[in-house]
């Protein structure tokens, strides 16, 4: 039986959406920072399933945002994202979020995605 915690889960999704060659924080951009950007924050994980103590199945969630200069740019990259996160069977849930900065005048996009985790076979598994 395997076993992540929610940091193996965050660097897991990090390495994925680097892949695209995009620059990935894990806080808030300031105005120095690289654009486009992506943050990668608040992973949550919840057990829904256990044997003998050890998770079986884990859902874990986690919000990504895209940082860069126009909205139709945060879309584009937000797009890439969810097609690259489907390798690991992550799935956009909720509606996206979207804000205008105004100390770094740069424009957002939020999504939440989700996956659960099999203990059993180490492997993610689609929530729907």
């Amino acid at each position: 039986m395997y076993e992540i915690s929610d940091e193996d889960f965050t660097r897991i999704v990090v390495r994925k959406v680097e892949e695209l060659n995009l620059n990935v924080l894990l806080d808030n951009p300031d105005i120095a920072a690289k654009y486009p950007c992506v943050v990668c924050n608040n992973t949550y994980s919840n057990v829904l399933l256990c044997e003998n103590n050890i998770p079986v199945k884990t859902r874990f969630q986690i919000n990504l945002e895209t940082w860069a200069t126009s909205k139709y740019e945060t879309m584009n990259l937000m797009n890439k994202i969810i097609i690259k996160l489907r390798e690991l069977n992550l799935a956009p849930v909720g509606n996206p979020t979207e804000m205008h900065d105004e100390i770094t005048n740069k424009h957002r996009r939020m999504r939440s995605f989700e996956v659960f985790f099999n203990g059993l076979t180490n492997s993610f598994d689609r929530t729907k």
